[in-house]
């Protein structure tokens, strides 16, 4: 069988993209640092669900 590992820090960062918001998020803070309250407005999603 030919199998073959991916480098850990690799993996962690698929991860960690992967999950639901944080594209969205890591797109919009490209431009500039904002506010919680202002991701949470711009993306349209509640406080609640982004922690």
């Amino acid at each position: 069988m030919n199998t073959f590992k991916l480098c850990p820090r690799f993996e962690k960062a698929m991860n960690l993209m992967s999950q639901r918001w944080t594209g969205m998020i890591i797109y919009l803070l490209l431009s500039e640092p904002h506010r919680f309250c202002a991701i949470e407005s711009s993306i349209g999603v509640s406080g609640r669900i982004l922690v």
